[in-house]
């Protein structure tokens, strides 16, 4: 079996839920959320060479044609692509891309509103950035 096969059986959770914020897989709609994050705060240009996709996006049609691609590789386990909540409100991005299924490696990166990044303390930061995951 190919190695990445085994993953399409698994159930992989959705959601991950905390006392204030969500990370959760993208539904049908929440282009205009994605859109919403773009226009404010400056963000077009504090993610650009981050996140140039979402600092291009020109309408929220394109943001939910974004919304739903990342819908479809989670299914077919090419990338897994979550939005961050921070309560009702859309603040980032987290996603978590396959190198190679056979060891098996992943690089996981994100981004978050730029209000949001200043008010998140650098040791924060360190607590964020030192968590495991593991697909077991």
């Amino acid at each position: 079996m190919n190695p990445k096969d085994q993953y399409l059986i698994k159930d992989i959770p959705e959601t991950i839920q905390t006392k204030h914020t969500t990370i959760r897989r993208y539904r049908n709609g929440d282009g205009v959320s994605i859109y919403a994050l773009a226009e404010r705060n400056n963000n077009r240009e504090h993610l650009k060479g981050i996140a140039d996709d979402i600092a291009g996006l020109k309408s929220e049609e394109e943001a939910e044609v974004k919304a739903r691609k990342h819908r479809a590789e989670w299914a077919k386990r090419e990338r897994f692509v979550a939005g961050v909540w921070d309560g009702d409100e859309y603040i980032g991005e987290i996603w978590i891309e396959p190198d190679n299924w056979n060891v098996p490696c992943f690089e996981i990166g994100w981004f978050i509103d730029k209000v949001m990044r200043e008010k998140v303390s650098p040791s924060k930061h360190r607590r964020l950035a030192s968590g495991s995951f593991s697909m077991s």
